[in-house]
């Protein structure tokens, strides 16, 4: 039996298959910092891979994953790990430092009624696993779910039919305070398991008195543009070493 469809992923890639870009890590963009950054860091970065499954996921096929005895990974792109290869990303590492089956279900772009609407997708299909890692993304994104399956995501980078939704975010705070919260707890209704969450966001963490993934990098060391990932915008692998260490020392305390 095929794994149900869980949502559209935003890669601009036609997967499944490997591939050496993605979005804001794109060739031109490499190409450009690669012909005017002497010193640049990831000059001779061609190795790096995106891994992508049928459904454009950065992870096994959802056919021959152990779900019950595996560690899933819910985020935007600091989860999906875009400038970082696969062996860089935060489920990657985090296998690598416990030997637990990880799946990378973050996706770059999207709001956390993306991650409700995935976890919802699991629930219904009985999918309970070992724990869940959930890096909660900016409060100002949206999702709309339309009737073909398909989603658009709000955000800075809407049109300006959309961005009004993302403006609203931006200075409604008790609205977007609201939808956090129902979100964290939403997702935490879906599985009988361990939740384990965090934030990019430094309001949402405050908010919701759970840990915000810079602080646990460090400010200084995270702006360094030596940590960054190859397409500058996004933490590169020091940085997610620096995360995945804290994440696995509170797993260990959750779990075992």
């Amino acid at each position: 039996m095929l794994f149900p469809a869980l949502c559209k992923s935003t890669s601009q890639n036609q997967y499944p298959g490997v591939f050496k870009f993605d979005l804001t890590d794109s060739l031109d963009n490499f190409l450009y910092k690669q012909s005017v950054l002497n010193d640049w860091e990831w000059k001779n970065s061609n190795e790096l891979i995106y891994t992508l499954n049928s459904q454009g996921y950065r992870t096994a096929e959802f056919e021959t994953i152990d779900w019950e005895n595996s560690v899933l990974f819910f985020g935007c792109s600091w989860v999906y790990g875009l400038g970082v290869d696969d062996s860089d990303t935060l489920s990657s590492k985090f296998n690598q430092q416990t030997n637990i089956n990880t799946v990378n279900l973050g996706m770059p772009s999207v709001s956390n009624w993306y991650t409700v609407k995935n976890c919802e997708i699991l629930n219904n299909n009985n999918i309970n696993p070992k724990a869940v890692v959930n890096c909660m993304t900016y409060p100002t994104r949206f999702t709309l779910f339309h009737d073909d399956d398909t989603q658009t995501h709000i955000g800075k980078w809407s049109n300006e039919d959309n961005k009004v939704m993302f403006d609203k975010l931006s200075t409604d705070y008790n609205t977007s305070n609201y939808y956090t919260k129902w979100q964290k707890q939403l997702i935490d209704s879906y599985f009988d398991c361990p939740v384990l969450h965090y934030s990019v966001d430094k309001l949402i963490a405050k908010h919701l008195n759970i840990p915000f993934l810079i602080d646990i990098v460090g400010e200084e060391y995270f702006w360094d543009i030596k940590n960054r990932a190859r397409d500058r915008h996004h933490q590169g692998p020091g940085c997610n070493d620096k995360i995945i260490k804290y994440i696995v020392n509170d797993f260990n305390s959750r779990i075992q």
